[in-house]
Order: C-alpha cells, then structure tokens, then sequence
C-alpha cells in the first residue's frame, strides 16, 4: 500500500511541474517583466550608487615605559595585559568623543555641531581588527580601517581616528593617574599621621626611661645580655665575691692571732698564705724561728748558763715581745678591715640589687618598646613605599603629553578596489531576483492544477487511458493521446 501511495506522490509532483513549466511557456509576460523591471533596477543602481572604499591604518601598540614589566621597557608581561589594553584601545577609539574629534578634524567643523546620529553612524564604519590570521589579544599590531565614499577622506579619517585615539589615551591616562596622584597622596598623608601618632608614643616611653634608654636600644637591638648593665652587674658580682674570700681570709687570721696571744708557740703553725696582709708578723714569725733555731745550736754545744746561750735566750725573748705587741696591733688592723669589708660589702650588694631593679624594670618594658619600635619601622616603610608610589604616579602624570602608547606603522593604505559587490554582480543579481519573482508569481497565479483524487483514490493505468477512483466512485474526463494514453483532466480553482 505504501508503494501506492509512493507512486501517487511522485506522479502527482510530475504532473505539477510539467503545469508550472506548460504555464510559464503560455504566460511569458507574467515572469518577463518582472525580469526587465528588477534588471533595469539593478543597473540603474549600479551606474548611479557611489562605492564605498576602505582605508586602513596600522598602529603598533605598546606598554607604558614607566610600569612594573620585567620583559622590558614598553613590552607587556604576558598576553593577559595585552588583551586587556587593546581591549582598552578598543572602547577609546569607539568611544563618541574620539570619533567627534576625527570627524571635525577632517571636515573642519565644529566638534559641538556633530549629533550623536552622525557619531553613530561613524562608529559603524570604523572597525578595529588584528592581522590576517592572529587573534586579537596575541599581537602588537592592530589595523583601524574606516570605510567612507570618498577615497582621500576614508584615508584621512583611518588616520584622524589613530591620532585622536591616541590623545584620547593620554586623556584617559591623565584622568587614571591624576585619580592616583590624590589617592596617593591622600595614603602618604594618612601615613605620615599614622607615623606621628606611633613616633610620639615611643617617645614619652623613652622619656620615662631616662639614662637607661641606650641601655634598653641596646638590648633591644642586639638582644644580647652583654650590655653595659650586665657588664657592670658581673663587675660587682666578682667584686663581692672576692671581698667575701678576703674577708673570710681575715676573720680566719684574726682567730689564729687571738690564740697566739695566749700562745705564742702556736702562731708559728700559721700559713704563710694568711699572713700575707701582715708583713712584720711574717718578718717576726721568721725571726722568731731563726732566733728559736740558734738557740737551739747554742744549747746544743753549750750550758744554759752561758752567755751566748743566755744571749739567744734573750734575743728570743724580746721577739716574743715584739711579736705579742705586734698581734695586738694587727688584731685591731683586722677588726678595722672586717668592719670596712662589710661596709663595703653592703655597698656592692646595694649596688647589685639596685642594678637588677633596673634590668627588671628594662625586661618589662622591653616588650612594650620593641611593639612600638617594630611600628615606627612599619609605619616608616608604609610612608615611603606611599611616597615612592606617589612620586611614580606624578612623574607618569608629567610624562602623559609625551607618551605614546599608539604608533602608526607607515601611511594609511587605500583598498585596491571599492568595498562591496561590483556592476556586473549587481546586474547579475538583479536578474535572479528577477527571475525569482517572475516564476513565483506565475506560480502562485497559475490556476490549480490539482488531480481529481483524494487520500483514498489510487491510479490505474491500462492500454486506454488513465481512471481516476476515489472511495466515492467519482470519475473525471479524459482524453487519449496518439499513443492510447490518458491526460488528466484539471479543474480550476
């Protein structure tokens, strides 16, 4: 059944052509003069329009010279900024105030007489595109092209526009960088208040500290403990230390020469070593036993009644005087020395604990003074990294009416030919229009030429014609050709 209805189709799609092309053979003048008429339009067109021709200017486009770049003066550091600034470049050549500028500049008006209609309609025959084959973004160069009727003017405008671009740039610089040189200088001033405030703080604590103020810049800048108070500290320490070996040395001396006034014969037992401090005990000691020796001797040869042996007796005895008269002297020596070691003793330790007061005192406020030292430092570098900021934008600032960020490369070039389809073309394309309306409207004013059948009716062909049957019994008329087959039949619509 679906192959039925297959062959009904494209028997019925054979037969609308064949009308179609029967009709337009009948009815020239139907599709003709709407050919001529579209033709004649089209040449007129053609011979009376005026092309359109393209100028286009090359502009190389680099970074400022005074930025942070390390790939060089001028170049970019990556292709991110690049985009970005032509992007830049981009919205300032588009922009109204450029392009009213190129405009009054060429035609020598009256920038405030151009209307914003004209400006718009200036925008949308300048475009801004990369080289053939790059991406825009990727490359240094871009090409401004303007389109307009007038060959010198379309050149004179591609170059206007890049003039004006680029005092349009240094326009938006100075705005962008005198809104820096305030924000700048605001911050520096904000710092430098920001620094008295902290300088002030760190000096009422220096103040309070008095003399020990090197004495904690000192510690605080090396943080070591060889400081002048240390030093002075250690001095004492020694200093008690020894005091207290000489004074134990003499209350040592004074026992042994309390118990030789009592007993003589024990003083000879003495060290050397304590009698270092008593000189005539130590001669008297040594004379003593010298005196106690040749007694010895004398004794030894002779009686006790002789008078060498009475001579050495003697010589012994008055030692032993001297040496009793001599303790005595010695001892209120040592009791004289005791009292003034302890004096002084007490004096060093008052001085020693007047020292560590101070280092207590200096190791609690260390940490206060160090915070505020650390931010005076801080708050001094804020100030001048504010200030080398501030000064970089105001040298960039003096040096906007010199820079240039856009460089034309050679002079503007004029398009060979003009822009848009040629005479010929538009003859060419005004036939096929014309055509196409032409048949389109015999087609659509030819009569129906629809086939006697419906979606019931099926086709029968035989030696004598072709019948036509739809679910109804419904026949159409025919006539047979010379070869014995049937036409169908049309009714008009």
């Amino acid at each position: 059944m679906s192959i039925q209805n297959e062959q009904r189709r494209r028997a019925g799609d054979q037969l609308r052509i064949n009308d179609v092309v029967r009709h337009l053979r009948a009815n020239p003048r139907k599709w003709f003069v709407p050919t001529a008429i579209c033709v004649l339009a089209a040449m007129g067109y053609a011979l009376l329009r005026t092309p359109s021709w393209e100028a286009t200017q090359a502009v190389l486009i680099r970074n400022e010279a005074n930025g942070d770049s390390d790939a060089g003066l001028g170049r970019f550091r990556d292709l991110d900024e690049m985009k970005v600034s032509q992007e830049t470049i981009l919205e300032v050549i588009q922009s109204p105030d450029v392009l009213r500028q190129a405009l009054a500049s060429v035609d020598n008006i009256d920038a405030a007489s151009i209307s914003a209609e004209t400006v718009n309609d200036i925008r949308d025959i300048v475009t801004v595109s990369p080289p053939d084959g790059a991406e825009l973004g990727k490359t240094e160069i871009v090409y401004i092209t303007v389109k307009d009727k007038d060959q010198d003017r379309a050149k004179a405008l591609a170059i206007a526009v890049a003039d004006e671009a680029q005092k349009g740039l240094q326009r938006l610089r100075g705005a962008k960088l005198q809104g820096m040189v305030n924000e700048l200088s605001q911050s520096v001033e904000v710092s430098r208040a920001d620094l008295q405030a902290a300088q002030k703080n760190l000096s009422n604590l220096e103040a309070s500290l008095g003399g020990d103020l090197a004495e904690l810049r000192m510690l605080d800048g090396s943080g070591a403990v060889d400081s002048d108070l240390h030093r002075r500290l250690n001095s004492i320490e020694d200093e008690l230390r020894q005091t207290r070996e000489t004074q134990r040395a003499n209350e040592g001396l004074l026992a042994l020469l309390e118990a030789a006034q009592s007993n003589p014969e024990s003083f000879l037992a003495t060290p050397n070593r304590l009698l270092e401090s008593q000189p005539a005990l130590r001669r008297l000691k040594d004379g003593l036993v010298d005196a106690q020796l040749r007694k010895s001797q004398t004794l030894g040869a002779m009686t006790a009644k002789h008078p060498l042996a009475m001579a050495a007796q003697s010589e012994e005895d008055e030692i032993k005087r001297s040496l009793h008269a001599e303790l005595q002297t010695a001892i209120g020596g040592l009791n004289v020395e005791l009292t003034l070691t302890d004096q002084r003793m007490s004096a060093l330790e008052r001085e020693r604990d007047g020292l560590n007061d101070r280092l207590s005192n200096l190791a609690g406020i260390r940490a206060d003074y160090s915070a505020l030292a650390a931010d005076v430092k801080h708050r001094t570098t804020l100030l001048e990294e504010a200030q080398r900021k501030a000064a970089a934008a105001r040298a960039s600032l003096a040096g906007v009416g010199a820079a240039n960020l856009l460089t034309k490369v050679d002079e503007a070039r004029i398009s060979p030919r003009p822009v848009g389809p040629g005479r010929t073309t538009i003859t060419l394309l005004g036939l096929f229009g014309g055509l196409a309306i032409g048949v389109g409207y015999v087609f659509f004013t030819m009569p129906s030429a629809t086939p006697i059948r419906n979606n019931a009716a099926f086709v029968q062909k035989n030696g004598n014609g072709i019948a036509h049957t739809d679910g109804n019994d419904q026949h159409a008329n025919g006539h047979q050709n010379g070869n014995g087959h049937g036409t169908p039949a049309f009714s008009r619509g």
